[in-house]
């Protein structure tokens, strides 16, 4: 007696299996196995004919079924926390380890010119702005720039700031009181820094006479024996004192006595741990030079901050130079216009934009 035997269509692809053939009233033929799993997968039911039953899918369907507990794969704890251990140590090492030395050697160590060998300052480079220190870092180092002569000159041609720092050892002399020494030594510091009301421009001044009132303040502070120490400062204060007639000379003579006498703490750094000391201008001083208004913040020029934070790169240009020149021609005139500091912010930024942007 044969047996109607009917395969299922969508394992026609397949290898037939015994196990999967069954009669006509659905029971399985001997030998083939009952525990078949017979139920239905979506997109597999179908009629004799080939034709899908109702409600089945033509789609493939995804695999919704994950791995049991025991198949998925969990790193060993022993392993993970000698992972953390490691990070660990290797973040401690880097915490503890020395920053990394500085990639810029040393400079060439300058002299004196010959008819300046008993000069005791030396030239320290002060500008912070990197274009500039390796501008001149390398004229240095290809032996353009051998004494401190030349490279005050190579500074103060670009306005750039440096100081003509020199050592200074206080020694205690028998018998006397150093802290009443240093208690009158301090207060003449002062007094050499003092600016008298009368430099001063007051708000009462009459608009045309600020510029008259600007210019005698101007040059009482930079003939002060440490007045030089304006074209030490770089930037618009060394072209103010430049304009009003410092030069080169001024600043290789070399710091005043009262740099050297007077202590105060603005020291200088130099090569090999040594401090040097050099003459500076007090406060009340800058502010005659830039030419502030009684006690507000209108100034006749931009204070350093605003200054050397838009558009300065520790450089003159010919752009900072027209910038100049225009404005003393206006302050020069009846006008004698005055700027806030906000003000003289958006001057700056776009002077730096009309720089960058040529």
């Amino acid at each position: 007696m044969s047996h109607l035997v009917d395969i299922d269509p969508s394992l026609r692809a397949a290898p037939l299996r015994f196990q999967d053939i069954t009669r006509n009233d659905g029971s399985p033929v001997a030998g083939s196995s009952r525990r078949r799993d017979v139920s239905p997968v979506a997109g597999s039911s179908r009629r004799r004919d080939g034709s899908p039953m109702a409600g089945s899918s033509r789609r493939r369907p995804r695999s919704t079924r994950r791995g049991s507990a025991s198949s998925v794969s969990r790193p060993d704890e022993s392993s993970s926390q000698a992972s953390v251990q490691s990070k660990r140590g290797s973040l401690a090492s880097r915490l503890s380890s020395p920053p990394p030395p500085n990639v810029r050697p040393p400079l060439p160590a300058a002299v004196h010119e010959e008819e300046a060998q008993e000069a005791a300052w030396e030239f320290v480079i002060a500008e912070t702005d990197d274009t500039a220190l390796r501008e001149f870092e390398s004229r240095a180092h290809d032996g353009t720039l051998p004494t401190h002569e030349a490279r005050v000159r190579f500074a103060m041609e670009r306005c750039m700031a440096f100081n003509t720092g020199r050592e200074r050892v206080l020694q205690q002399v028998g018998g006397m009181d150093m802290d009443a020494e240093m208690d009158i030594l301090m207060t003449v510091e002062t007094e050499v820094h003092h600016v008298p009301p009368s430099l001063a421009i007051t708000d009462t001044l009459p608009v045309a006479d600020r510029y008259a009132a600007w210019e005698r303040g101007v040059r009482e502070v930079l003939a002060r024996p440490h007045g030089r120490a304006a074209i030490l400062r770089g930037g618009l204060i060394a072209r103010i004192a430049i304009e009003f007639g410092l030069t080169a000379e001024n600043a290789l003579q070399g710091p005043s006595d009262s740099a050297y006498d007077i202590p105060n703490d603005r020291v200088i750094l130099a090569p090999g741990g040594r401090t040097l000391v050099d003459d500076y201008l007090g406060d009340s001083e800058i502010a005659i030079l830039l030419g502030q208004v009684g006690f507000h913040n209108d100034s006749l020029w931009p204070d350093e901050a605003t200054f050397r934070s838009n558009g300065w790169d520790g450089v003159w240009t010919d752009w900072h130079e027209a910038w100049f020149t225009e404005t003393l021609a206006i302050l020069r005139s009846p006008v004698c216009p005055t700027s806030r500091r906000d003000q003289w912010r958006s001057t700056m930024r776009q002077l730096r934009y009309r720089s960058r942007s040529a």
